[in-house]
């Protein structure tokens, strides 16, 4: 449960950059104090900020971004596959835009784009030509 509370929050500063803590408190029905042990778990992993006052809150710099290698390529089609079930069972366009955040992350591997090459090696080589190279 904790994990995945402070998993959420990452997602959910990720989306909207500040938010507070009170709104964390109320949406896992969890204290502010707990829920600032949650941010201290996420601080020693990311450049979270924390502001006091009446505008304040927790927020992630406008700059940061998930590392490249958060999750593998097969991680990726298997969020974009759910993504596409989700919305085709609901046809809530929130999961058609999360997919479409997604997919401008995803980059498949150097293997999937290549084709299959095993018509074109089979192809007679031409010995004198080669010979002239």
């Amino acid at each position: 449960m904790k994990f995945q509370n402070v998993l959420d929050m990452l997602f959910e500063l990720l989306e909207k950059r500040k938010v507070t803590a009170t709104y964390f408190s109320k949406k896992y029905g969890v204290s502010v104090r707990t829920v600032y042990r949650y941010v201290d778990e996420l601080k020693s992993a990311l450049p979270v900020e924390i502001t006091r006052g009446r505008s304040g809150g927790i927020a992630l710099p406008d700059c940061y971004k998930l590392p490249v290698g958060y999750m593998t390529n097969e991680e990726y089609g298997a969020t974009l596959e759910a993504l596409d079930m989700a919305y085709c069972a609901t046809a809530d366009e929130r999961f058609l835009t999360a997919r479409e955040k997604i997919a401008a992350e995803y980059k498949p591997d150097e293997d999937e784009l290549k084709e299959d090459s095993s018509d074109y090696e089979d192809e007679p080589v031409d010995e004198q030509a080669a010979e002239a190279l």
